[in-house]
């Protein structure tokens, strides 16, 4: 299989890949962040990949390369979240399987109750004191999670993408969710 990873980042996804059996013949992870792709740890990783910069709206790929496609924590930062899924459709080839991984905000009233704390409340300063960082990044999170897309609204553009048999599952006590 050829497998892409995007918004790849420091390349999480691209070891577990390479580490699965039967291992691809190539991945390729793509992200907008060239200080992301400098500090991908892939000493060790025996499969052929290759990183390379790019929008995940404006795909540097040929269509219908890709195998395996994954995203997991990315398509919330996509510019036009439309545009992003036909490009992940026009590089998938016919028989392709995609993962879209994402956060999401639990169902459950009193899950989406202690959710909102934690993300709110906890998260924000906790990301902060950790990475020392005093950009606000770490307030952005709660707030993109809260604006995205419900569940049935991104089965909805998946669909209207082209992608067939699309599936959605909560994980995580549903603060994650995965669409295949």
């Amino acid at each position: 299989d050829v497998v892409v990873d995007l918004c790849c980042g420091t390349g999480d996804m691209i070891r577990t890949f390479a580490a699965a059996a039967p291992a691809p013949a190539l991945i390729i992870g793509v992200d907008f962040s060239a200080g992301m792709l400098a500090h991908a740890g892939l000493d060790g990783v025996a499969v052929s990949v290759q990183l390379v910069r790019g929008d995940a709206l404006r795909l540097p790929l040929a269509d219908a390369c890709a195998d395996v496609i994954s995203c997991t924590f990315g398509v919330r930062n996509f510019a036009v979240l439309q545009a992003g899924l036909e490009e992940i459709a026009r590089i998938a080839r016919p028989s392709a399987r995609v993962v879209i991984l994402e956060f999401a905000t639990p169902g459950n009233l009193l899950l989406r109750r202690l959710y909102e704390i934690y993300c709110q409340a906890v998260l924000p300063r906790l990301g902060a004191w950790l990475s020392g960082d005093r950009s606000g990044a770490y307030r952005y999170l709660p707030r993109s999670i809260q604006t995205f897309e419900t569940t049935r609204g991104m089965t909805r553009r998946l669909e209207e993408a082209g992608f067939g048999d699309v599936t959605a599952r909560r994980m995580n006590f549903e603060i994650g969710r995965a669409h295949v």
